[in-house]
């Protein structure tokens, strides 16, 4: 789904740049208080050696100049919990929550991790081996593997590579390609700080002044690869297997401007994957057809596409593409306006749920920032702004347009 919320004001949130850094702060009461540092530095910035800022990642937590991996993790233990990191085409994302009295030795640990974190050749090499390992783990899902072949089809470099890379690509990274990422890109300018919590503004910012003292700030990062189509393909068929599942993937190209992105979330929620939505009604309920159905709006800057994904029982790939598509063309009518009322009710219970996702919500701010989407805010108004007859077009220019549908009989 599209990153964010936007069922709340948002009247608290406050943003200053503090020796290069941006910081998003929402002042808002509670026990903890959410830091999330996103940095433009995710996949497509790997240039030619694909997995290199997934690599990068989990470096991040292999050591800095001050502490080895045990007490790097023993120091976020006791400091706060949900210290955790993540790699996607665009960003890649540390943060941690703890209780206010702690704010400073949590952003002193993110902080240290980010501009201090060494690639000691012994560790590098163990850590290679984890992520082989998650790689070979990922290809043994048959619907990864569809996934991953439907997306390299569809798109070109760089976003038709995997995050993680191939057993290939991740062979030919050595240390040094890791130490020069991890310096071009993990810099106070290329990256934006979310903070959610109740702390004051300017405790935050004498914080950030004295442990950025010594941290150049560095220059932000520009387009990364352009995402590139590749020609319109036929399809994706993959050998038949033995593993007892059928699939389908399907990508449409989207429009990938803010307006049409929420039109779409709000036609997905008529015409989706939960179960009241009408693909899971018909492929579900009405033909019996298997467990795995899933439909999300992937994005980035300049590029976009609409996943829907479906599963069933052996020799059944054929009949699942078939229904698949013929209730894909029936579905814009079910885009009427009762029904987008109904969805506008449906995001706000779902915003409602989020109240306490604090490190959800600082991540939005900061990518809100990082990438150039509009604040949490300028989301919830586009939701009430956007009328049945807008998410109707949207939806039905995104079946129209440039699509692939891939397959894997079981």
């Amino acid at each position: 789904m599209l990153r964010g919320i936007k069922g709340r004001r948002l009247a608290a949130l406050r943003r200053r740049r503090v020796r290069g850094l941006e910081v998003v702060h929402e002042r808002t009461p509670g026990a903890l208080v959410a830091l999330s540092f996103s940095f433009r530095a995710g996949s497509r910035f790997d240039g030619r050696r694909a997995g290199l800022a997934h690599l990068a990642e989990h470096m991040l937590f292999q050591g800095t100049r001050r502490h080895s991996t045990f007490e790097l993790n023993r120091a976020a233990a006791e400091v706060g919990t949900g210290h955790n990191a993540s790699t996607d085409h665009e960003t890649i994302e540390l943060s941690i929550e703890c209780f206010p009295e702690d704010l400073e030795a949590a952003l002193e640990l993110l902080l240290e991790q980010i501009s201090q974190t060494v690639v000691v050749p012994r560790v590098f090499a163990k850590e290679k081996r984890v992520v082989l390992d998650e790689i070979r783990s990922l290809r043994e899902d048959p619907l990864e593997q569809l996934s991953e072949r439907a997306w390299g089809t569809f798109y070109g470099v760089p976003i038709g590579r995997p995050v993680a890379g191939t057993p290939g690509s991740l062979a030919a990274i050595e240390a040094h390609h890791v130490r020069r990422f991890l310096g071009r890109y993990f810099v106070p300018a290329n990256g934006v700080l979310g903070v959610v919590g109740d702390v004051e503004p300017a405790r935050i910012g004498r914080a950030l002044a004295r442990l950025l003292r010594q941290v150049e700030p560095g220059r932000r990062a520009v387009g990364g690869g352009a995402p590139r189509l590749r020609p319109p393909p036929r399809g994706v068929r993959l050998r038949p297997h033995d593993r007892g599942r059928s699939f389908i993937v399907r990508l449409h190209e989207i429009d990938p401007s803010p307006r049409t992105l929420v039109a779409l979330e709000l036609a997905l929620d008529v015409v989706g994957t939960d179960p009241d939505g009408h693909l899971f009604q018909t492929l579900r309920e009405r033909h019996g057809l298997g467990y795995e159905l899933s439909s999300a709006l992937e994005w980035g800057v300049g590029w976009g596409a609409l996943v829907v994904s479906a599963s069933a029982g052996p020799g059944r790939a054929h009949r699942l593409e078939n229904i698949l598509e013929t209730e894909l063309a029936r579905s814009s009518a079910a885009i009427v306006p009762a029904e987008v009322e109904r969805a506008r009710h449906k995001r706000a219970l779902a915003h409602a749920t989020l109240e306490g996702a604090r490190l959800a919500r600082a991540l939005a701010h900061a990518d809100a920032v990082l990438l150039g989407y509009p604040a949490l805010e300028e989301r919830r108004a586009l939701v009430a702004s956007i009328g049945w007859e807008e998410v109707a077009r949207a939806w039905q220019q995104t079946l129209a347009g440039r699509r692939l549908v891939a397959s894997l009989d079981g």
